[in-house]
């Protein structure tokens, strides 16, 4: 089994027993983001290895703390990615690519792979679909 798939194994199990109610940032959530950032890290010619386990470690954060940064819970994110055999050199671009996309860290100048990731996530909030899977909480 290589990294990726080391790492989605865990992070599935994680996400569904920890899932805590999350409508937008549950494992289906995740799961689109790390499929479209592989499209846009291609497109972009950027790190696959990277952008795919930045994208999937990138909201671990909100199992534990909904209204928390990435930073806060980095510790979990770098045991998920220390269990999935990624080197410390790997973690801690990862964990840059991560920090720099958020939106109070993020300029111009983020990376290919924070690009790519970003764009997949922008991607998902945008599409029609996204504010229908919120009504069930809102209508009474």
């Amino acid at each position: 089994m290589d990294k990726i798939n080391k790492l989605k194994s865990l992070l599935e199990e994680y996400y569904l027993v920890n899932w805590k109610d999350l409508l937008f940032h549950g494992w289906h959530h995740i799961v689109f983001v790390w499929k479209k950032s592989i499209i846009f890290a291609n497109y972009l010619n950027a790190n696959q290895l990277l952008v795919q386990a930045s994208a999937l470690t990138h909201d671990l954060n909100y199992l534990i703390d909904k209204k928390s940064s990435a930073k806060k819970w980095e510790g979990l994110r770098i045991k998920f990615l220390e269990k999935s055999w990624f080197t410390n050199d790997e973690i801690q671009k990862i964990n840059l690519i991560i920090l720099e996309e958020e939106m109070f860290n993020r300029d111009n100048n983020i990376s290919i792979e924070s690009k790519a990731r970003s764009d997949a996530e922008t991607l998902f909030k945008s599409l029609p679909i996204t504010p229908v899977m919120f009504t069930g909480k809102y209508i009474l």
